[in-house]
């Protein structure tokens, strides 16, 4: 059984949005061109690059292989939208050209979505690899295959904050759900993967880990966690502006944060009704993120970075409360005492 599809059409899109990716885009591309499954193109959209990006992509010769190029940068999000529109597969993947997908990943998936009509987003575990690609850690979301309630999904990604990485979504949901959304800014991803289950779309999800995430220092999220020149200048190449520090303020990590938290729970409380507990799960993860950029901000000297998180404390108590709030902030200190005290005690039984 397959999907219906428009003759010569491709089932699948892997899409890689790339910006100043020539380190890794060679061996990005690798992993899709090794895939098992067959029927895909791999639509790159290079967003004007100022190193050798284009250059290398040009050099692919796999007829699969579709190469875009805007005419201006048109920022990092705006170029995943780019991705989805020119995008031909019935079925679309977005990977960041930094990150690589293992040689099953897109028949694992692909499959997931065609056997079963009520899923609207597919993924696997991963793992995390560093700079040179070596595994850091795996990252298991579930112990079988199969299919996942919206319900239940929901409740995974409150529990083991964004599990979905690189999901397969189909075409029509994307027309459905809308588009990566920049007022979001580095939790744009999860936003969208959220808003497919808020509406009514099940996932299915793999056991296998299908997909390795590079963690490295020139990745965008790392830029907005502090005020800094140097951040601002690697921001300001993602957006394809220049930004000053008014930027950061409105768009900074936990900010960004706090909005998604605030639409997660509005949409939660909707779907599972008032009593669900995923909302003070979810403020925990805000909170215990805010604290340590607080500890990053004192430690580094940044009273902007300072000034701003103090401004999202505020925001936190008028929303939530101060009795609720106090009561989150103490929860997580206190789970974080609990785990160093536990690490400095078990290394002393070590030595």
């Amino acid at each position: 059984m397959t999907l219906k599809q428009e003759q010569d059409a491709p089932l699948i899109s892997v899409c890689i949005p790339a910006f100043n990716g020539e380190k890794y885009i060679r061996e990005c591309v690798a992993s899709v061109l090794a895939q098992s499954e067959t029927n895909f193109e791999l639509l790159i959209i290079d967003n004007c690059s100022t190193d050798g990006t284009h250059s290398i992509c040009s050099k692919f010769t796999d007829g699969r292989v579709r190469v875009l190029k805007n005419s201006r940068n048109i920022g990092s999000i705006e170029n995943f939208n780019r991705c989805i529109q020119n995008a031909s597969g019935e079925l679309i993947i977005l990977l960041p050209v930094d990150d690589l997908i293992e040689r099953d990943c897109l028949k694992v998936l692909s499959r997931g979505l065609i056997d079963n009509a009520s899923v609207g987003i597919a993924f696997g575990s991963s793992v995390q690899i560093d700079h040179r690609g070596k595994t850091i850690r795996a990252n298991l979301v579930i112990q079988r295959d199969g299919i996942v309630d919206r319900k239940d999904a929901v409740k995974i990604i409150a529990e083991r904050f964004n599990p979905i990485q690189h999901p397969m979504v189909r075409a029509k949901v994307f027309a459905e759900v809308g588009k990566f959304d920049k007022r979001y800014g580095c939790f744009c991803d999860i936003h969208l993967w959220s808003k497919v289950l808020f509406c009514g779309w099940d996932a299915y999800v793999a056991c296998e880990s299908l997909s390795a995430i590079r963690h490295h220092e020139d990745q965008g999220q790392t830029f907005f966690r502090q005020n800094t020149k140097s951040n601002l200048s690697k921001l300001s190449g993602h957006y394809g502006q220049p930004l000053t520090s008014r930027f950061y303020w409105k768009n900074h990590y936990n900010l960004l944060f706090f909005r998604f938290v605030r639409f997660f729970n509005r949409n939660a409380k909707n779907m599972l009704g008032a009593l669900n507990d995923l909302e003070s799960v979810m403020i925990n993860n805000l909170v215990r993120s805010h604290l340590s950029n607080i500890y990053r901000s004192i430690r580094y000297f940044s009273v902007s970075s300072f000034a701003a998180e103090a401004a999202l404390f505020m925001r936190i108590v008028k929303l939530y409360g101060p009795v609720r709030s106090l009561k989150s902030y103490l929860s997580v200190v206190i789970s974080v005492a609990r785990k160093s005290f536990s690490f400095i005690n078990g290394a002393s039984r070590e030595s």
